[in-house]
């Protein structure tokens, strides 16, 4: 299996985070048999240079300044959590950014989205567990929707994901609110999945934010692949 895992926005904590991500992600996939290939869209600050740093050397990697772009009418659709237009649009555009990257390179049989700041804790699901067409995402900070920060799985949804910016717009006539993990979760469609890949949130500052699964924003669907050690609050 050929498989697209692809990164972009800010490296922030990548540094302190790579070794997690190749413990858990890359190395157990590269052991089953996947041909990984690591594509990296990095926004041009002080910590772009951790990419060229911290990652396997055949990562491809393409460094940018992110633009300002239009906001439109979109404050007037925020959804729950969402407080600053600008930043959301950013992530959308290096997202697509780094999808590009992948198409430019060739074509794959599924694709990973992966973040600088994540710190793993247990490994990724074989692929040969993943089930045709599906994609998997974490059981947290779902917010009333699916946690956009964690996912793998169908090459062509994981492609509808990467470019929600292409129809955003058109997801906002037809109703749906500008809300990061609506968006995701419409763009994913119904063979959503869960993976039991745990990790935290990194913040420069040294904060680590652990997953917690929260009913109230719409954690821990009903299933047996709940992760043992952690429970709704």
């Amino acid at each position: 299996m050929k498989i697209a895992a692809v990164m972009s926005g800010q490296m922030r904590t990548l540094d302190e985070c790579a070794p997690s991500l190749d413990q858990y992600i890359l190395a157990p996939l590269r052991r089953a048999g996947a041909e990984v290939r690591l594509f990296v869209h990095a926004a041009a600050d002080a910590d772009a240079h951790k990419a060229y740093e911290c990652l396997p050397p055949d990562t491809r990697i393409e460094i940018a300044d992110q633009p300002t772009l239009a906001e439109k009418n979109y404050i007037s659709r925020t959804g729950r959590g969402v407080y600053d237009v600008q930043s959301v649009l950013r992530q959308f555009w290096s997202w697509r950014a780094a999808w590009r990257m992948v198409e430019r390179y060739g074509t794959f049989d599924a694709a990973i989205r992966l973040r600088s700041d994540s710190l793993y804790y247990n490994e990724i699901e074989p692929p040969g567990e993943w089930e045709t067409g599906a994609v998997y995402v974490p059981r947290f900070s779902s917010f009333w929707a699916v946690c956009d920060r964690f996912g793998f799985g169908d090459f062509q949804a994981m492609a509808r994901w990467h470019c929600i910016l292409d129809t955003l717009d058109d997801s906002i006539a037809a109703g749906r609110p500008f809300h990061p993990e609506t968006l995701v979760a419409d763009a994913i469609g119904e063979r959503r999945r869960y993976t039991s890949v745990l990790f935290s949130s990194l913040r420069p500052s040294g904060e680590i934010r652990t997953p917690q699964f929260l009913e109230k924003i719409g954690d821990c669907p009903t299933s047996p692949q709940q992760p043992e050690n952690n429970e709704c609050e």
